[in-house]
């Protein structure tokens, strides 16, 4: 159980290690631990879930310790998991804990598991990680430094969104899809990636215009790399979001080819009205 001390806070990341301490019952057998995290709020009448963060689970190949009760820290015993920063409003002084509950099929074949490492940061603005002009909100000024960041090969450590010691292409991806929460394709970052975006990177006039980055993310540069080029297109149509709808309510990928075609017939009628 912890508090919120100070102001509000709108958004969180939850990350923890679930290790394997002993499969003294199955030591020939692989492992496999499940939990379900969830996060719950006081109420002064006790606590109320607010969100359901999923299951987790290690996987069924875990290396078994050696020893009972073995050095949790190799990583061969433990698996690490971050639940990425989520919008949720905790109000200020107010209650709330962390719950894993273990699933059914957890400790069937008789290992024990334990959480170790378990960070909880709160901060108070949704937009704080990728919000590099920090204006309070995730947009194309922000995704276009980065781009920039990323050409230069920097190495700069706030830009560095997946930590994983380098900024690159990879940044550049999980800024759009996992922070922005949409497609890469989205141009005017309404949440979709449809025909209105294809019309309008188009109709900017910067397709394989020979002019060296002048390219923007709202100007069909959805790589990163200053230009707006065939290499965008298979880009935005690989991610597989268009005309899927919000990227968060997708349950299926639909076929790229369908786009591609769409996206051929749209460059064909910016041609022809250039002319």
């Amino acid at each position: 159980m912890t508090d919120v001390i100070g102001n509000d806070a709108q958004s969180i990341q939850l990350t923890f290690d679930i290790e394997a301490w002993d499969a003294a019952g199955s030591r020939n057998n692989p492992g496999e631990a499940a939990f379900d995290v969830l996060f719950d709020l006081g109420t002064g009448n006790g606590f109320e879930q607010i969100m359901d963060l999923g299951t987790v689970t290690t996987g069924a190949n875990l290396v078994p310790p050696a020893d009972d009760f073995a050095d949790g820290n190799s990583a061969d015993y433990r698996v690490s998991f971050d639940a990425g920063i989520m919008p949720i409003h905790l109000p200020e002084n107010s209650q709330f804990r962390v719950r894993w509950k273990a699933n059914e099929e957890a400790s069937k074949r008789g290992w024990v598991f334990g959480l170790d490492n378990v960070s909880l940061g709160m901060f108070n603005d949704v937009s704080v990680l990728g919000d590099f002009d920090q204006n309070g909100k995730l947009d194309v000024t922000d995704i276009d430094m980065l781009a920039a960041e990323i050409r230069g090969e920097l190495n700069t450590a706030g830009f560095d969104l997946n930590e994983d010691g380098i900024v690159d292409s990879a940044d550049f991806t999980f800024w759009v899809q996992e922070l922005k929460q949409t497609w890469i394709g989205d141009a005017n970052f309404d949440g979709e990636f449809n025909s209105g975006d294809l019309v309008e990177v188009f109709k900017a006039g910067q397709y394989e215009d020979g002019i060296a980055g002048n390219s923007s993310w709202g100007t069909g540069d959805w790589n990163g790399d200053g230009e707006f080029d065939t290499g965008d297109l298979v880009a935005a149509f690989k991610d597989g979001g268009f005309e899927a709808g919000a990227r968060t309510g997708v349950n299926a990928v639909p076929e790229p080819t369908c786009g591609m075609i769409v996206a051929i017939g749209v460059l064909a009628i910016c041609r022809l009205r250039q002319r």
